[in-house]
């Protein structure tokens, strides 16, 4: 693995310092900020600033800090690297307090409160571009707010990129390590380190108080694993099981489903009445013609006055009369039919025995003429 040398006994000179950039970092990084006043070697900050330097015996330009490299691989740093499952890969994370070095008897060249947060992808797939970020931030006082206490920040970033699906990447555990040339050197830094706040550094202890100058600087770094693991739901969200029920698409579920007596008898209008908890339920009153008119027995009988009695009467009578008068009728014709029966009887004997007068005498004579002869 390469390795980044103190610059602190480092002899500037134009061919070393091309040698350096090309030998231990490759790649230019735009993704910094903020924009701020940029120093150089021989032009030092006046008081406590960070990652400003623009001509680096080590790191170059100051403001791309931040880079990625496999692990036991001799290529330099990049600002990008192609992930593969199963590799190792190393975040690195310059810092250079750039105050001058005679700044710090006086207070101002010593930044105080140092903290160093960063941040990685945990996945990845094909297209992705995942941002490895670094966070430096510090309070400082000017010469000309000497009484001021003020608070810098800046930043960079790096990106990782695969060819492989469902890539997840994890911190290996404890490789998060602070480098210089002071008693801090080789400490391990806690998981604050990914925290928003981050967490303090320094140089001689982790106390977050760094002097200005070359000899104060140092980096850190921390390994991230690469693995390829089987989709689910925490590395695509968006798969179709991952997401909420939808009751349009599928109406078949069981919580699409109108709840009914079946499917759940414990619903309040599935329950059985029960008069001791509920006596006012209409089931639960006493049966009478009051509460329940439609009850048998329970009709009224209808209104009968002296008026509707006298009415029913003449009914009743003349019905009566009404009888009697057929009947004598009946009678009146039967009568009569036997009358008119026997009168014809009388005639058609009297009208027999004429007939049979008139029939005789021609006989009569008829034998009295035979006689004579």
């Amino acid at each position: 693995m390469r390795k980044i040398k103190s610059t602190k006994h480092l002899v500037i000179k134009a061919c070393a310092i091309a040698t350096l950039l090309a030998g231990n970092f490759a790649g230019t990084a735009l993704a910094w900020g903020p924009e701020r006043t940029t120093y150089t070697n021989e032009s030092p900050a006046p008081y406590a600033t960070f990652n400003s330097i623009t001509n680096n015996v080590a790191v170059g330009d100051e403001r791309n800090f931040v880079r990625v490299g496999e692990v036991g691989s001799t290529e330099p740093y990049r600002d990008e690297i192609e992930v593969v499952p199963g590799k190792e890969y190393e975040v690195y994370v310059y810092y250079h307090n750039d105050a001058a070095s005679n700044t710090n008897k006086d207070g101002y060249g010593m930044a105080t409160n140092t903290r160093v947060s960063s941040g990685y992808p945990t996945t990845l797939k094909p297209g992705d571009r995942g941002m490895v970020s670094g966070i430096i931030s510090w309070s400082y006082v000017t010469p000309e707010k000497p009484n001021d206490a003020q608070t810098g920040k800046v930043w960079d970033e790096a990106y990782l990129t695969t060819k492989s699906d469902n890539v997840i990447l994890r911190f290996k555990a404890a490789s998060a390590v602070i480098h210089n040339d002071g008693a801090a050197n080789g400490s391990i830094l806690p998981t604050a380190l990914f925290s928003e706040e981050g967490t303090p550094i320094g140089f001689n202890k982790l106390a977050g108080t760094i002097p200005g100058c070359a000899e104060y600087s140092g980096y850190i770094t921390y390994t991230i694993v690469a693995e390829q693991t089987k989709e689910d739901c925490t590395t695509n969200p968006d798969l179709p099981e991952c997401k909420n029920p939808d009751c349009e698409t599928n109406p078949d579920l069981p919580e699409c489903k109108q709840p009914d007596c079946t499917t759940n008898p414990d619903l309040p209008e599935c329950k059985q009445p029960d008069c001791t908890t509920n006596p006012d339920a209409p089931e639960c009153q006493e049966k009478n013609c009051k509460t329940n008119p439609e009850m048998e027995g329970c009709q009224e009988l209808p209104n009968t006055g002296p008026l509707e009695i006298i009415m029913a009467i003449i009914i009743i009578a003349g019905i009566g009369g009404g009888g009697y008068y057929l009947y004598r009728t009946k009678k009146t014709l039967k009568t009569a039919e036997s009358t008119v029966k026997g009168k014809d009887s009388t005639k058609a004997d009297s009208t027999i025995k004429a007939d049979s007068a008139t029939k005789s005498e021609p006989a009569k004579k008829e034998a009295k003429t035979t006689k004579e002869k």
